[in-house]
């Protein structure tokens, strides 16, 4: 069984910002490496010491806690005395955060704000037969866009499912989590469909399109399929999956819109609870494109990979694509 993660440096991630940082305002970013420590307990700590609220410290995504990761983190730039100066290791719980740069900026991070994360992955313990495998599925260009398993934690969506029997709300606190957790596991469902059916990369009638490079997105009419399936071999443009919610998701009489009851059709009370109560309907890519794919082998059964992957694709989805299900987490 091959392993990821034995050692944090095994799993290393960098956060890419979509934009340029200004180097002036009234925001302080903060380019921070942490191990061993989640994002949420590394911006409590980081309150603690500016002595602020919580809510006041902003970051983009949240990144592995057993893992070296690079990201950014911003406060009000009156609060950039209290902190350590750059290069300071501070050991927190089990792991470290030090500061590797700061800079100014006009507006607050805000969650998402990063476009892609770039990845160092050590995987060991590779069998001659898994590494011949390996090998040809590295050369693929498409991946299905599942939602990895740290997304539901232990028992998030138990937690769910359990206050959807009882159309029960939870607590406002965890209620963006929860309902983003029931939308991922359908999801997941609906990718699952597309592969089974052939079309992770190619379009059907009524399908949602996304641009790759942007948020924007457009319905998929029956005339149009051959030339956007085109389109889509050349990466310039994916199908997507709906992110269930209050407005509607597909138009009727098509076939996607078909498929997807069909599919989940076994899960209309959780349908029926998140358009009654989940944010706005939403579209994910089907499939992602790892970009600078590269490896190269440390020894005979230790193979280290450099990726980057746009914002939401998980790269532990990656390596069990490529690896198989034989993961030791």
């Amino acid at each position: 069984m091959i392993e990821i993660k034995k050692y944090p440096s095994d799993f290393i991630v960098e956060e890419l910002l979509d934009f340029e940082l200004e180097e002036d305002g009234e925001h302080l970013f903060l380019y921070i490496e942490k191990n061993n420590l989640n994002t949420k307990y590394l911006c409590r700590k980081l309150a603690d010491i500016c002595q602020i609220p919580v809510r006041e410290v902003a970051y983009s995504g949240l990144k592995d806690r057993f893992a070296i990761t690079r990201q950014w983190i911003s406060i009000n730039k009156k609060y950039m005395e209290n902190l350590p100066d750059i290069g300071k290791i501070v050991e927190e719980d089990g792991g470290y955060w030090q500061i590797l740069d700061k800079k100014l900026h006009r507006k607050k991070l805000k969650i998402g704000s990063h476009k892609r994360n770039k990845f160092e992955l050590t995987v060991r313990n590779i069998s001659p037969e898994i590494k011949t495998v390996a090998e040809y599925k590295l050369q693929q260009k498409i991946f299905p866009n599942f939602f990895g398993n740290q997304r539901f934690g232990y028992n998030n969506l138990d937690e769910i499912r359990q206050l959807v029997a009882l159309d029960k709300l939870p607590k406002k606190q965890d209620r963006t989590w929860l309902f983003s957790v029931l939308r991922s596991y359908l999801a997941n469902i609906q990718i699952a469909m597309r592969i089974k059916n052939n079309i992770l990369n190619k379009f059907i009638s009524g399908d949602m399109a996304i641009f790759s490079n942007s948020n924007a997105r457009f319905t998929v009419k029956k005339e149009e399929i051959d030339s956007l399936n085109i389109r889509a071999e050349k990466l310039e443009i994916k199908p997507s999956v709906c992110l269930i919610g209050k407005s509607e998701h597909f138009l009727e009489d098509t076939e996607i819109f078909q498929l997807t009851n069909q599919v989940l059709g076994k899960y209309q009370q959780e349908f029926a609870y998140l358009r009654k109560y989940a944010q706005q309907t939403d579209f994910r890519p089907a499939n992602f494109s790892p970009d600078n794919l590269s490896y190269e082998y440390l020894d005979a059964e230790t193979m280290r990979l450099n990726f980057t992957l746009p914002r939401g694709s998980f790269a532990t989805v990656l390596i069990d694509e490529i690896f198989g299900e034989n993961i030791a987490l």
